[in-house]
């Protein structure tokens, strides 16, 4: 290590003189050198260049395009970034992970909560030649009558409606590469459902239960379980349904219509009662039939909109979730101050 040190100033001496030199011949030594020199720096520099961008498009032809996964049809080779997806059902889900579907049912795009967030996708509604025309590269459907037409067109899973919508995005999030983007939304879900469901709980007296109707004063209404419109209110929310209800409604098919003249038999302490609010709205204190009910009498029945609460994407369950917690807050209010 010393004798290393001893030889550096000999050798410092040696090049200054040769430059010493170089200079005296008026030679232009030194400034050919310092061009080679430069364009030694500059060629290497290029050449690396070259090879950091050689290796970073290696590495992207190294990723896979596709990936496979498990549905209830088999396992299916989708791509592993979908890029024009079609679907039927699942509008609000996708748009829930970040993912702007080509196509979708019509229908689906009618749900207030997506206003703003729908522009650009066009209506397919189960027209086979406007889903060709989009050219998809993912389908993803719910229906599992279509899916062999679908799969002709483009690779497509077959999701089946869960009772819980968290299931379905965590589904759909795997199907189409977003796990992380479904968590992150789940936590942001879970963070406003939860503060409702204890608004909720705080006007639900102890034992009270809830029943949901469509049709308001008609001979034949609708009775809905934990689906369609009762999904939210049940499901998501989780308050407590009639025993009668859980008994007679089918899981599988959630709902069932009923005579008026039985619905004292299915009757919660707070009743949801869907309707056409643009339309209609019921004098159920002076019907001979509902005017018996304690939901009735004590205020506790509340008229909403069956269009509006159809919906059972994510992003229209958070919003009625929001609006139902408010509802059934201010209609509190209202009743103690009367």
């Amino acid at each position: 290590m010393f004798s290393n040190h001893r030889m550096v100033p000999a050798s410092l001496l040696l090049a200054f003189g040769l430059l010493i030199g170089g200079c005296g011949s008026g030679a232009p030594a030194e400034t050919a050198t310092g061009t080679n020199a430069g364009n030694s720096v500059a060629s290497t520099q290029s050449a690396a260049q070259e090879t950091n961008a050689s290796t970073q498009e290696a590495s992207k032809s190294e990723q896979p395009t596709t990936r496979v996964v498990s549905t209830a049809m088999g396992d299916v080779e989708v791509p592993a970034k979908p890029e024009r997806v079609v679907t039927d059902y699942y509008l609000g889900h996708l748009l829930a992970l970040g993912i702007k579907p080509v196509g979708t049912y019509g229908l689906f795009m009618q749900s207030p909560y997506l206003k703003g967030q729908i522009e650009g996708i066009t209506d397919v509604s189960d027209n086979v030649e406007a889903i060709l025309a989009l050219n998809p590269d993912l389908i993803i459907t719910g229906d599992a009558k279509k899916y062999d037409t679908f799969s002709k067109i483009a690779p497509t899973v077959l999701v089946a409606a869960k009772s819980n919508v968290r299931e379905e995005v965590k589904t759909i999030g795997h199907m189409v590469n977003k796990e992380a983007e479904a968590d992150e939304w789940l936590t942001t879900f879970n963070k406003k459902i939860d503060p409702a469901k204890e608004r909720i709980s705080r006007i639900l007296g102890e034992g009270d239960t809830v029943t949901v109707f469509a049709g308001g004063i008609m001979k034949l209404v609708t009775l809905y379980g934990n689906a369609y419109t009762g999904r939210t209110i049940y499901g998501e929310l989780g308050m407590p349904m009639q025993e009668k209800v859980k008994r007679d409604i089918d899981p599988k098919v959630g709902w069932i219509d009923v005579s008026s003249e039985v619905i004292t038999q299915y009757a919660g302490e707070h009743i949801f009662m869907a309707v056409d609010l643009k339309a209609e709205s019921f004098d159920y204190k002076n019907d001979p039939i509902w005017g018996t009910l304690d939901a009735v009498k004590e205020n506790r029945l509340y008229e909403i909109d069956g269009f509006q609460y159809y919906f059972s994407d994510p992003i229209s369950i958070m919003g009625q979730v929001q609006d139902l917690a408010d509802m059934m807050e201010e209609r509190t209010i209202a009743n103690k101050s009367r």
